[in-house]
C-alpha cells in the first residue's frame, strides 16, 4: 500500500513531529500540519499505487489561503524508492492538499492524491484555533461541481457531499474568529444550493435583499452579489439594476473596465474601429494604472493589445505599433511577434526590411522580460511552469527572426540570437538546422565546424535534404567510397536513436486488406491499387492546404531518392479531400516547389461529391481522417501506417526506409 508521511520541522523548537495520511472520506480525518511559518516536509513512498513503477513523480501542492485556491510545484528528490519534498506554509494558510503524479501535468499518465484528501493547517497550540477558510476548504476540494477553481486535482468528478456535511462545514466556517460570509460568497452560494435544493432560488433572493443592506461591501462584493442575482438565481433585472448602481459608485473600477471592454471592444468592424475603440478604452483605463493593482483582468489588456496592435500593423501604422513595446510584458509582446511579425514573414506580404524594423525592437523587448513571468497570468501555469512556456514561445519566435535576419544578411546578428535557445533544443528543428547553416556559410566558417555542425545533426536526426547534399558533396570532397556514405551516416547516430526507431516501427506495423480503390495521376490515366502485385507500395495522403503535410514532402524527397533506382519499390503521393480546382492548385504547387515526386490524385466519391474516394476507405480502416497519412503495402496487404508528422525530414526517411528494408528482408 502506498504510504505519505508529513512532518513538521519546528524552526523555534527544532523538534520533529510526523503524521500518517493514509485516509479516506471527505472531510474526516483531515490531518493537522502546523501553522504557518513552519516548513512541512514529506516522504511519498508509491509501493502499491499506480505510480509505482521506474518513471520519475512529481508533485504539486493545492493551498487554501485567504479564501483562494493557490497551486504550487514542488521539487522532490528520490532516495531509493521514497520521495521526498518540503514546503514553508506562508500565513493566511488554512488548507493544504498534495497531488503526486507521472507525466506532464496536463496529460497525466497516472495520479496518487491520497483518495482525494488534504489537510488542515492549525497552530500546534493547545487552542488549535484554525484559519479562515480551514472549514470549507476540503468541502470545495472534494466536490469539484462547487466551482472552487481548484484544477487538476480531483479524480472523481461526480462525487458529492451531502446537504448535512456542507451544512455543518458553513457552521464551523462562521464560528471561525474573523470568518465573514462576505469573504467566501460563491462558496457559500454554491454550498446553499446543494443544501437548500428547490427552496435555493426564494430563501437566496430574500438573503441578497438582505445582505445588500449591508454598509460595509466594497465593489468586489458588490460585483459578486450581481453575478449570483444574474447566473444562480436568474433576476436579471435586479443583476441590471445592481450594474448600474456598481458603475456609477465605481466609474474607474473593475466592473466598469470589465463593462467597457465586452460593450465596446468585441469584434470591431474595421482596422479604423478598432484603433478608436482601444485608444478610447486605454485612456479611461490605463494599463499603467490596472499594473498598480493587478487583478484577474489582465485578459482584457491581453485581447485589447492584440487587437490594437494588429490594426496598427495591418495598416502600417509602425510608430504607434512600437510606441506600444515598452510598457507591455512577455506574454503580450510574444503574441504581438507571433500574430503580427510572423504571420506578415511567412506569406510575404511585406518587404523583408519593412518588418525587421518593428520585428527588431519587439525581439529585443521580448528578450529582456523573458522571465517576467507573465505567462503565469492566467492562472493555468505555475511560476516554473510559466518559466519554461515562455522559454518554448520565445524559441518559437526566435527560429522565424533569424530566418528573416539571414534573409537579410544580417548573419553576425542572427548568430547571436542562437544563444537565447536552451542547448538541448538548439538542434531539434531541421529548419531552424538549415537556417544555421546558411549562416555559419555565410560567414566563412572553416569547413571542419560545418562539417561537424551537420553531424551534429545527424545525431539528432534532424537533417534536411539539402543538408544531405552537402553532407554527401562534404564526404566525397574528401576522397571518401561513394558506396559507404550510407555507413557514414548511420554511423553518427547513437544505439539508443536505433533502438528507438526499432520501437516505434514494431508499434506500427499492422497486416490489414488492402481496399480496392483508384488513383489518377497527372495527366488523367486511372491507377488500379490491384495492379501493386510484388511490389512495395508507400501512399503518403496528403493535400495541399495541410502544412504538416508539406513540411512532410522534404523527407520523402529523401527516401524517394534512395530508391530511385530500385523498381520494387514504388511512391505515390496522393491529394486527398481537396476542394475546388484541387488540380490545377496542385500543378502550381509542384512547379513552385520543385519536389521530384509521383503525385497522385485521390477520385471524387460519386455519394458525396468529395475528392476522397480512397482515402476514407483508409479512414474507415484506421478510424481516423487525420493526414498526413503514411500507408505502406506489400503484396497487396497493408503492413505499415503511421498519421502525422514528428518534424524532422531525415527522421522520416530513417523511419520509412527502415520499414521498407524489413519488409525486403522477408522471404
Amino acid at each position: 500500500m502506498k504510504k505519505l508521511t508529513l512532518s513538521l520541522l519546528l524552526l523555534c523548537m527544532g523538534s520533529l513531529l510526523s503524521y500518517a495520511a493514509l485516509h479516506t472520506g471527505t472531510f474526516k480525518p483531515m490531518v493537522s500540519v502546523g501553522k504557518s511559518g513552519q516548513i512541512l516536509t514529506f516522504t511519498y513512498n508509491p509501493e502499491g499505487s499506480d505510480l509505482e513503477m521506474d518513471k520519475p513523480i512529481q508533485a504539486s501542492l493545492f493551498e487554501y489561503s485567504r479564501y483562494a485556491w493557490v497551486k504550487k510545484e514542488i521539487r522532490l528528490t528520490q532516495e531509493g524508492n521514497i520521495w521526498k519534498g518540503s514546503y514553508t506554509i506562508p500565513a493566511g494558510s488554512a488548507f493544504i492538499a498534495l497531488k503526486f503524479y507521472q507525466g506532464m501535468e496536463e496529460t497525466v499518465e497516472h495520479i496518487d492524491n491520497n483518495n482525494n484528501s488534504g489537510f488542515m493547517v492549525t497552530p500546534l497550540t493547545a487552542q488549535r484555533k484554525k484559519k479562515p477558510g480551514a472549514a470549507i476548504a476540503p468541502a470545495l476540494l472534494t466536490m469539484p461541481r462547487l466551482g472552487s477553481g481548484i484544477l487538476n486535482y480531483v479524480s472523481d468528478f461526480t462525487h458529492s457531499l451531502s446537504a448535512d456535511e456542507l451544512g455543518q462545514a458553513l457552521k464551523e466556517e462562521s464560528e471561525i474568529a474573523g470568518s465573514d460570509v462576505k469573504n467566501y460568497l460563491d462558496a457559500y452560494f454554491a454550498m446553499q444550493r446543494v443544501i437548500k435544493g428547490n427552496a435555493f432560488a426564494s430563501e437566496m433572493a430574500a438573503w441578497v435583499d438582505r445582505f445588500l443592506h449591508r454598509t460595509d461591501l466594497t465593489e468586489n462584493h458588490l460585483v459578486t452579489v450581481q453575478r449570483l442575482l444574474r447566473f444562480s438565481l436568474k433576476n436579471i433585472e435586479k443583476a441590471d439594476s445592481l450594474s448600474k448602481i456598481i458603475v456609477a459608485k465605481y466609474p474607474n473600477g473593475a466592473y466598469a473596465r470589465l463593462d467597457a471592454f465586452t460593450s465596446n471592444m468585441k469584434d470591431p468592424k474595421n482596422n479604423k474601429a478598432a484603433i478608436l475603440a482601444g485608444e478610447s478604452f486605454l485612456q479611461k483605463f490605463p494599463y499603467s494604472e490596472w499594473l498598480k493593482h493587478p487583478d484577474e483582468q489582465e485578459f482584457i489588456y491581453y485581447e485589447l493589445y492584440r487587437m490594437l496592435s494588429a490594426a496598427y500593423f495591418d495598416t502600417r501604422n509602425f510608430k504607434e505599433f512600437q510606441n506600444l513595446i515598452p510598457q507591455l510584458n512577455f506574454k503580450i509582446l510574444n503574441e504581438m511577434y507571433r500574430w503580427n511579425i510572423e504571420r506578415t514573414y511567412m506569406f510575404k506580404s511585406l518587404k523583408n526590411d519593412s518588418i525587421y524594423m518593428v520585428a527588431q525592437p519587439l525581439m529585443t523587448e521580448m528578450v529582456k522580460k523573458l522571465r517576467d513571468g507573465s505567462m503565469a497570468s492566467n492562472g493555468f501555469y505555475t511560476k516554473e511552469k510559466a518559466l519554461d512556456q515562455a522559454q518554448t514561445e520565445m524559441e518559437k519566435r526566435l527560429m522565424i527572426h533569424i530566418s528573416l535576419l539571414a534573409d537579410l544578411g544580417k548573419n553576425r546578428e542572427a548568430l547571436s540570437y542562437l544563444d537565447y535557445f536552451k542547448a538541448e533544443n538548439l538542434l531539434k528543428d531541421p529548419d531552424l538546422n538549415d537556417t544555421h547553416l546558411r549562416i555559419l556559410e555565410n560567414l566563412k566558417f572553416d569547413k571542419v565546424k560545418i562539417r561537424t555542425f551537420m553531424e551534429n545533426c545527424v545525431s539528432h536526426n534532424t537533417v534536411s535534404p539539402s543538408m544531405y547534399e552537402k553532407l554527401r558533396a562534404d564526404y566525397l570532397s574528401r576522397k571518401e567510397d561513394p558506396q559507404k556514405f550510407d555507413d557514414y551516416i548511420a554511423s553518427l547516430k547513437s544505439s539508443v536513436m536505433k533502438e528507438q526507431l526499432h520501437q516505434q516501427i514494431e508499434k506500427d506495423l499492422t497486416n490489414a486488406s488492402l481496399p480496392d480503390f483508384d488513383l489518377e495521376d497527372l495527366k488523367g490515366n486511372i491507377i488500379h491499387s490491384t495492379a501493386w502485385k510484388d511490389k512495395i507500395v508507400v501512399l503518403d495522403f496528403w493535400a495541399t492546404w495541410c502544412r504538416p503535410c508539406i513540411r512532410a514532402l522534404p523527407g520523402m524527397q529523401i527516401v524517394v531518392d534512395k530508391y530511385a533506382n530500385d523498381p520494387t519499390v514504388l511512391f505515390y503521393f496522393v491529394g486527398t479531400m481537396q476542394t475546388g480546382n484541387y488540380k490545377e492548385k496542385t500543378e502550381m504547387f509542384i512547379k513552385q516547389e520543385g519536389f521530384r515526386l509521383n503525385f497522385v490524385y485521390d477520385c471524387v466519391n460519386p455519394d458525396t461529391g468529395e475528392q476522397n474516394a480512397g482515402f476514407s476507405k483508409f479512414a474507415k480502416l484506421f478510424n481516423s481522417s487525420g493526414v498526413p497519412r503514411k500507408v505502406i503495402v506489400k503484396n497487396g496487404v497493408i503492413r505499415y501506417t503511421t498519421e502525422g508528422y514528428s518534424g524532422s525530414a531525415s527522421k522520416l526517411a530513417d523511419e520509412l526506409s527502415a520499414v521498407i528494408e524489413l519488409l525486403k528482408s522477408e522471404k
